[in-house]
């Protein structure tokens, strides 16, 4: 079996199971509120596995769930912001990655926390940004994302900052950050296969993981249509609360 080689704190059986709930969970709020997969899954399955074993996993996934109707998204993502975004993570991920593995498993955790903490606050603050503006603002942005996504698989955070502050329409800007996602989680794959490599039961616990993060897809999305869209925010706001309580708990263990 390979699986006990992940969670070493814990019985493989455990460390599957943790897994499968936390994808499925993770997978169901992306399917309920239309965003955050990655913000739930690694706080979630850092419960249960070192953020060095579960960032490729994740990764893994998002790549995978990004190629899913790939075309839509081409045309109707906006070039100007994807650009510029995608550049500037590029440029720093590789950064994330080496951080990721060069600090402890602890300070690990905590940093999971605090982005999801982060993002929680960025959601619920409703911050705009009105005035006109170019390249320079949209930077940081992604220089954080790609940070972000090499050491903890979440660039989400500051690219949803820049979308909700700049007012881009919601199916230009979820399409934008799909492609964004799919740039970032490349090439933080590709990081930790330089550096630590990819081994088999990463691999494998992916595989397993990719139906539970469909399933719940699809269960968000049926929640969502009954419930006619009632309460999706606050109801993803506390998800992530809950999450980034979560993370900070076992960091502190």
């Amino acid at each position: 079996m390979l699986l006990p080689a992940l969670g070493a704190d814990l019985p493989g059986g455990a460390v599957l199971a943790g897994c499968l709930l936390a994808t499925g969970l993770a997978g169901a709020l992306r399917g309920f509120t239309g965003f955050g997969f990655g913000l739930a899954a690694t706080p979630l399955l850092s419960l249960v596995l070192a953020p060095g074993e579960l960032v490729p996993v994740v990764l893994l996934l998002q790549v995978a769930s990004s190629l899913v109707g790939l075309r839509q998204t081409l045309a109707a993502h906006e070039p100007g912001s994807t650009r510029w975004l995608s550049l500037a993570a590029m440029l720093t991920t590789p950064l994330g990655v080496w951080i990721l593995h060069h600090i402890g498993l602890a300070a690990a955790r905590l940093c999971i926390a605090g982005v999801s903490a982060g993002a929680t606050l960025v959601l619920a603050g409703g911050w705009r940004h009105t005035r006109p503006h170019g390249p320079g603002f949209i930077l940081p942005f992604g220089l954080l994302a790609g940070v972000l996504s090499g050491l903890c698989a979440m660039p989400g955070p500051p690219v949803l900052a820049y979308y909700l502050a700049v007012g881009t329409p919601p199916a230009a800007a979820r399409a934008s950050m799909i492609l964004i996602f799919l740039v970032t989680g490349g090439l933080a794959l590709a990081g930790n296969l330089w550096v630590a490599g990819l081994g088999a039961p990463v691999l494998l616990l992916a595989g397993l993981c990719l139906p539970a993060m469909m399933a719940g897809t699809l269960a968000g999305e049926s929640l969502f249509r009954l419930s006619g869209g009632r309460h999706y925010r606050q109801i993803g706001l506390a998800c992530l609360v809950a999450i980034a309580a979560s993370a900070a708990l076992r960091a502190l263990l």
